[in-house]
């Protein structure tokens, strides 16, 4: 026998949610999508643990969308209020979401087909999530530097997130970085070793992670 790769196949409950919610949705899968970031990098500047996105993004098991994230994609994407939020005017139409999925270990991929309040029913259409394995990231030394520099002036004296250090660094860093970076050099200033203590401290304030100095 072959080394098959093992597909798993669900089926989900027919999903009825607010098309604006609907939308806004489609709008942030298709920022992500033309985006530079992974799934883990839009998690991290949510504030939440790495899976976080994708689980807020599933149209497959959910009847309402938080809306208190919205307000965040502006600066993790670049973009508008507009480029998110949905076109249609009708703010109590529903839409049904018929939906399935396929995953194996590298990937998940969600199709599904909408119902329409006059009974159009869309082609269907097909999400796909690419599953993170645990990779060994570079440190940017530079960045690391210029943190542990806002660390000594200050900055994290009161909590900050992950979102609002990615703004200040994107307004105030001249050097080349990547979001990966910046999770992975905030790592190492929470990591202790035998010669140093932490310099920072993570907590969850409003659930959402913050770090502060220690």
């Amino acid at each position: 026998m072959g080394n098959k790769k093992q597909i798993t196949k669900k089926t989900s409950p027919i999903v009825t949610m607010l098309r604006t919610d609907y939308e806004i949705l489609v709008h942030t899968y298709n920022l992500f999508k033309r985006s530079n970031l992974d799934e883990e990098d839009v998690s991290f500047l949510l504030g939440k643990p790495n899976s976080y996105y994708f689980d807020l993004l599933d149209p497959t098991e959910k009847k309402k969308l938080k809306h208190e994230y919205i307000p965040l994609f502006v600066p993790i994407f670049g973009v508008s209020l507009d480029a998110i939020l949905p076109e249609t005017n009708n703010a109590d139409e529903e839409v049904k979401i018929k939906a399935n999925s396929k995953f194996n270990k590298k990937s998940i991929i969600y199709k599904h087909e909408v119902t329409y309040a006059d009974g159009t029913v869309s082609d269907e259409i097909e999400w796909s999530r690419k599953l993170q394995k645990g990779e060994r990231s570079i440190e940017n030394k530079r960045l690391t530097t210029y943190i542990n520099f806002l660390v000594d002036e200050g900055y994290f004296l009161k909590p900050r997130t992950a979102l609002y250090l990615f703004i200040h660094i994107k307004a105030y860093y001249r050097f080349e970085y990547t979001v990966k970076d910046i999770r992975v050099s905030l790592a190492k200033l929470l990591r202790s070793d035998l010669e140093k203590a932490p310099v920072l401290g993570r907590k969850i304030v409003n659930a959402r992670y913050t770090y502060c100095r220690v």
